[in-house]
């Protein structure tokens, strides 16, 4: 089989797809705790590290299949246990995906007030995101260079927004900003969890190139995952002090550090950069996400004609069904806040998303050390503690946030809909699959039906003989 990245490309590859959207909407939370967000990334930091080294553990185990997490819980031959892991990784992407649209309307909503605009950038965001799927069909050799183009417009958008807050930073005397250590926030258990929860999407990606490992010749993954981990981690910290000594703590979009400078024209060079940000994620997203919906395929739980491959060697078929299922939810996201009256729900569906990361990485986890136990793979001891340490931080992380009362915080209506819409995710899973099992007991039956005709024919044959 052809490779179609080797590991040096594959490393840029992986440092482009996880840097981008998920950090620049989440970051502007971190500064608004001011110096305790030091807290909150630290401890992301902690898990994501946990998760680089598992998932590098088990690519470089099961460097030859497709589907993450999923493949690697098929190893434990539990059906329930595995279909709920792969269907938990895949809805992540078209939930987080749904979450550009409104983050494009809150960066324009800096513009104009005009609701009929703000609609129409969200149904032009839509147009585009067609679009780009459309590209995404056309195979990953072509789309390497569209995601390079891109990519590097990006990057420039970013680099720019870094000179941006180094100048507002020394402007507001950054040193003594910092060391004064000025904060209004209040450094409680909720907020730096519920900021863990959301700046995990900083961080996620780490699962969705490691499903694409077949399509990378390389000698060790782990090399690949944690340079990129190390230079992320590097490029947030220092990103993020800057910001702070901006003394800006009261941000509410990513944007408005364009505005400061640059007025009007700094939130328009913003959404341009944020559009082709899209495009180099929007591709990178639908074929990580194909490759998660494949084996499930493969294995009976999903349709069959998911694994169709086009000319150009793409899964087609699961893109689409991906785009699809990705509509759907932008148009569910748009509707709830409309309809309930509901601000920054955008954060919401960030939190939503976040929370089916951390319980794919404790999954991952718990599947590690039981095929460990197995012993299918060798995990040194130094390595699993890290892997408890992490998945400790994560449960701690998943219970205060879905569940408030435990440490005397209000449940709130967000927690309400975030609980709900997950199962409802999953749900769906569990509907698909339920629809492949009565059409295979209907086809089981028909098969039957025509052996015990076939069977009854030849009877009378030999009766009449």
């Amino acid at each position: 089989m052809t490779k179609n990245f080797n590991e040096k490309s594959f490393t840029f590859f992986t440092i482009n797809y996880i840097v981008g959207f998920g950090f620049i909407t989440t970051i502007i939370s971190l500064i608004n705790l001011n110096i305790y967000g030091i807290i909150t990334m630290l401890l992301t930091a902690l898990i994501t590290f946990g998760v680089s080294l598992v998932f590098s553990r088990m690519a470089n185990n099961y460097k030859n299949e497709y589907g993450g997490s999923y493949a690697y819980a098929k190893k434990l031959n539990n059906k329930h246990f595995s279909f709920f892991v792969g269907w938990n990784q895949y809805i992540q992407g078209p939930i987080l995906a749904s979450s550009s649209p409104l983050f494009l309307a809150s960066a324009a909503s800096y513009l104009t007030n005009d609701e009929t605009i703000i609609w129409i950038i969200r149904a032009v965001s839509v147009l585009i995101f067609i679009i780009l799927i459309l590209i995404s069909t056309l195979g990953l050799k072509l789309n390497k260079y569209v995601i390079l183009g891109s990519g590097i417009v990006k990057w420039a958008i970013l680099l720019t927004a870094l000179i941006i807050t180094v100048y507002l930073s020394v402007q507001n005397k950054f040193d003594i900003q910092i060391t004064q250590n000025n904060t209004n926030s209040k450094l409680i258990a909720y907020s730096i969890f519920a900021n863990v929860i959301s700046f995990m999407y900083a961080f996620g990606g780490i699962e969705d190139v490691s499903a694409l490992s077949k399509d990378v010749k390389f000698k060790n993954f782990r090399k690949i995952l944690m340079i990129s981990f190390a230079f992320i981690l590097t490029f947030y910290f220092v990103f993020y002090i800057v910001m702070l000594g901006t003394g800006r703590t009261n941000l509410r979009n990513f944007s408005q550090i364009f505005q400061t400078v640059l007025g009007a024209t700094g939130i328009w060079l913003f959404v341009i950069g944020l559009l082709f940000n899209g495009i180099s994620s929007k591709i990178s997203i639908s074929i990580s996400t194909s490759r998660k919906l494949v084996p499930l395929a493969e294995d009976g739980f999903l349709f069959k004609w998911l694994t169709k491959k086009n000319k150009r060697d793409e899964y087609r078929n699961a893109i689409w069904f991906s785009a699809i299922v990705t509509i759907a939810s932008m148009i569910i996201f748009w509707l709830i806040p409309t309809l309930l009256s509901i601000e920054d729900f955008f954060s919401s569906v960030i939190e939503l998303g976040s929370v089916a990361f951390l319980l794919q990485y404790f999954l991952t986890f718990v599947t590690a050390l039981l095929l460990h136990r197995k012993k299918e793979v060798k995990i040194p001891i130094w390595e699993q503690i890290i892997y408890f340490v992490a998945m400790a931080a994560i449960l701690l992380a998943l219970i205060v946030f879905l569940f408030p009362f435990v440490i005397a915080h209000s449940w709130s209506q967000e927690n309400t809909i975030i609980l709900i819409s997950y199962v409802l995710f999953i749900a769906s899973g569990y509907g698909i699959q339920l629809v492949m099992t009565l059409i295979r007991n209907r086809k089981n039956k028909k098969v039957e039906m025509k052996q015990d005709a076939s069977q009854q024919d030849t009877s009378q044959d030999v009766q009449s003989a």
